[in-house]
């Protein structure tokens, strides 16, 4: 399989900007570039001052994963506590701080573990800003020193920077660049004569005191024969107007066009009917070392550009052509014209363009702070975590995965103690008469650094917890940390589990909006929540073996199915819902199927996936329930309703329709991740699926009315169709490696580590206690001391080798030596 460096996801579960400007005035800045990227990857937040609200209020950024927040422009204690608790109640635990705005140093001295990146955008270390007081100069002097990496974006800015402040944290340049992909599709590039015919010189951005009005009088006096063409918001506060009188000037003259603010769309319609770019800034320090976002965009519409003094194109003089004054502006505009048409030049400008596009910057960007991270969490560390599970299921695929993938893939050590209060603890409990008087000075749970209870040991059981690691765990320290799953199922007692035990964080399957109604703040106070999937990317390697080409599968879909219990409600139903109907809808048209929906004919193991990988699709729906059965009195009705012979839906209308609605948790199931690594289709009802997969892309939308299914069935007899549908899924899903085990684990040894400040207490050093000779079945001890050596290991134990293995095998041990001394 292939890797891939880490991504942000693996350090952090949100984006917080905290920034000067307004999201809907300023289109397209620098910081929608990377603000909407990082919404395709991570919940983003962008924080503006709002001199009209007094707390946090939330307004929709038409940006998918990215929404505005407008704050109070105190900048105190107040607004960094109602910051805080707006987080908090997002769910967000381990935000990336992404820092325009200095001036929000309350907060960030508040949230020093975060990692924080100040993105120089202007270089704010010339003193010759005379908006700035010098107070926000000292309290620049104080944030940007304090951040985890400085990102410039011209090398002129990241070295004023280093040079003025003294700075000794990491820095890089990433310069400013352009959205190249939707300039291109715009097709600027393509040159068309407009009404203002064929010499038009374009200034796109905002109209403001950058502008050297002067410069551009001069120039537009001097070259009537050519129309110049403005577009951007003009600043019109009244206390600006002496310094914007030389645009109230030049917006009498014939020659000068004025579009207002406009769309990026409109502005690359403008760019296909224009000649030259222009960058007729004041010729000042802080425009010598910036890099305007705009240099790049007249490039990607197949500009020449002129442009003031500028150091970063300075260096790109074939693209960029520098002029001092207006008379050095009018002579390039005229040389320049001509090369609007040549194919070379405008091929070569859209090279350079390519090469500064923003997708390229981010990936830089995301190498450098995975590297960082990484760096920072790895330093000194490697930690010693004891993981609480039940070896009586541990048998089962998604779990034994699970289990094993914190073994294989995490830089911890990690060890391995079955705790469900398994009859076997009756043996150990009475081993030499010690029994369990004994176990405090054998067993200390104080040697790890932190604990983790697995899913598979369920919190949702009163009495399936061992009582004796019950208290170990609730008297334990540091971070203990519970993985969740079914938490819909008397999540009373889970609660219970959480508050008796003392547990910190939970890793939970139910979205962060609704974290409040599955765990009501007086149930969990102090607790921290984080999502995680059910299951991830299968591992096996061997499971290449059952791919068969699709042009080789005769069944056209295949599926194994049942009826859950009632309780689940609507989402349980659809996994019976959509084999049975889609069945009865394949008999009456002659459709190959193999689709089954009772339990018995249910498949395991090795012979599930080569069943999987022989068919040309299989049918998938969200897991999950959206009913909470808080107190556990709705299962046995629902499971006496069901054996009554009542259908569902009539019980669903007298009973359930109510309890639905008050959460969504629609999650991918780990079927999914295996049918799209056997490379077979998907036909899934429409849904969310956790955000992993999406309809068309991935998987075949099936309407839930079973409306279109002639054409599903269509798509199922294009084999070109479906090789492409499952190879673009198997790409994006398996080798972009995002939903890998290794994946998974890297993220939580952060996880961890953000939460154990610490280096590891203890060196701790482990032998094997017991061994099985490979082909053979019986446990053979070779060493022991106390009963507890056997069961706390460093491997999982799981079917068929357990604990009751391990107490036959040292009863055995204890006859032998109880013989040899008699003798």
């Amino acid at each position: 399989m292939k890797t891939v460096t880490n991504q942000f996801e693996d350090f952090f579960d949100a984006v917080v900007f905290l920034t000067w400007s307004n999201w809907k005035t300023e289109p397209r800045s620098n910081r929608y570039h990377y603000a909407t990227r990082f919404a395709n990857r991570l919940p983003t937040y962008f924080f503006q001052p709002n001199l009209s609200v007094s707390s946090v209020v939330e307004e929709d950024s038409g940006t998918r994963g990215l929404t505005i927040v407008n704050c109070s422009a105190s900048f105190d204690d107040e607004q960094s506590n109602a910051i805080k608790g707006y987080l908090r109640k997002a769910g967000v635990r381990r935000p990336l701080l992404w820092v325009y705005n200095f001036q929000f140093e309350p907060f960030l001295n508040s949230s020093t573990d975060w990692f924080s990146v100040f993105h120089a955008t202007e270089d704010f270390t010339v003193r010759d800003l005379t908006f700035f007081t010098e107070e926000q100069r000292r309290q620049m002097s104080r944030v940007v020193p304090t951040c985890d990496l400085l990102v410039a974006v011209s090398e002129s800015v990241r070295q004023n920077y280093v040079d003025r402040l003294e700075l000794k944290i990491p820095t890089i340049t990433l310069p400013n660049g352009c959205d190249y992909d939707f300039w291109v599709e715009s097709r600027a590039f393509e040159f068309t004569p407009g009404e203002d015919g064929p010499r038009v010189a374009l200034y796109q951005g905002g109209v403001n005191q950058r502008l050297d009005f002067n410069l551009l009088e001069r120039l537009v006096a001097s070259m009537q024969d050519w129309v110049f063409s403005f577009c951007g918001l003009a600043d019109d506060r009244p206390h600006m107007a002496d310094e914007m009188s030389g645009w109230t000037r030049l917006l009498q003259k014939p020659n000068v066009h004025y579009h207002g603010a406009v769309s990026p769309e409109q502005i690359a319609a403008l760019s296909k009917h224009a000649v030259v770019g222009l960058i007729p800034f004041k010729d000042v320090d802080t425009i010598r070392v910036s890099l305007p976002l705009k240099a790049y965009e007249y490039t990607a519409c197949g500009l020449p550009v002129v442009s003031v003094p500028i150091r970063a194109l300075e260096t790109d003089p074939d693209n960029f052509s520098i002029a001092h004054n207006a008379a050095e502006f009018e002579d390039a505009i005229r040389t320049l014209a001509p090369s609007r048409e040549d194919p070379k030049k405008v091929s070569q400008r859209l090279d350079a363009a390519y090469k500064m596009g923003y997708d390229l910057r981010f990936r830089e960007l995301e190498t450098e702070v995975s590297r960082l991270m990484g760096t920072k969490l790895r330093k000194n560390k490697c930690l010693n975590i004891l993981m609480l599970h039940d070896d009586a299921f541990a048998h089962i695929k998604t779990i034994q995965e699970h289990l094993r993938a914190f073994r294989t893939h995490s830089r911890h050590n990690y060890f391995f103690l079955p705790s469900s209060d398994n009859p076997a603890w009756k043996f150990f409990e009475d081993y030499r008469s010690g029994g369990p008087k004994s176990w405090p000075q054998a067993w200390d749970f104080s040697v790890y650094d932190a604990i983790v209870w697995h899913y598979g040991m369920t919190a949702a059981l009163p009495d399936f917890f061992s009582s004796v690691v019950g208290e170990k765990l609730s008297q334990f320290g540091g971070p203990k940390i519970l993985f969740v799953q079914d938490e819909y199922e008397s999540t009373h007692v889970i609660w219970d589990w959480i508050r008796k035990t003392g547990i910190h964080l939970v890793m939970t399957c139910v979205p962060p909006q609704g974290i409040s109604y599955a765990y009501p703040p007086q149930h969990a106070k102090g607790v921290e929540f984080i999502q995680t999937l059910t299951g991830f990317v299968p591992e096996d390697e061997g499971l290449d073996r059952f791919i068969v080409p699709m042009s080789r599968r005769a069944i056209r879909i295949g599926y194994r199915g049942r009826i859950l219990p009632f309780h689940y409600g609507s989402l349980g139903y659809e996994k019976f819902e959509i084999g049975s109907k889609m069945k009865a809808l394949a008999d009456t048209r002659n459709v190959a199927i193999d689709i089954e929906v009772d339990d018995s004919k249910r498949i395991y193991g090795d012979s599930w996936y080569r069943f999987v990988g022989s068919v040309r699709a299989t049918l998938g729906t969200e897991s999950g329930s959206n009913i909470f059965d808080f107190d556990g009195t709705l299962r046995p009705h629902a499971l006496a309703a069901r054996e009554s012979g009542r259908d569902f839906q009539s019980y669903f209308q007298e009973h359930l329709k109510h309890r639905e609605g008050h959460i969504h948790m629609n999650q991918i199931s780990p079927k999914i991740f295996e049918s799209i690594r056997l490379k077979t289709a998907l036909v899934c009802f429409e849904g969310e699926y956790s955000g992993v997969i999406k309809p068309n892309e991935h998987y075949i939308p099936l309407a839930k009315d079973f409306s279109n299914a002639d054409e599903v069935f269509e798509k199922l007899e294009d084999i070109g169709y479906l090789e492409e549908l499952t190879e673009r899924a198997y790409h994006d899903i398996i080798l972009s490696d995002r939903y890998s085990y290794r994946q998974f684990v890297s993220g939580f040894d952060a996880i961890v580590e953000q939460r154990v400040k610490n280096d590891a207490k203890y060196e701790i050093f482990s032998a094997p206690i017991a061994l099985r000779k490979r082909g053979e079945e019986s446990l053979n001890v070779i060493s022991r001391s106390t009963p507890l050596e056997y069961i706390l290991t460093d491997g999982v134990l799981r079917r068929p080798f357990e604990r009751r293995d391990l107490e036959a095998a040292m009863a055995k041990r204890h006859d032998a030596d109880d013989a040899s001394k008699n003798v």
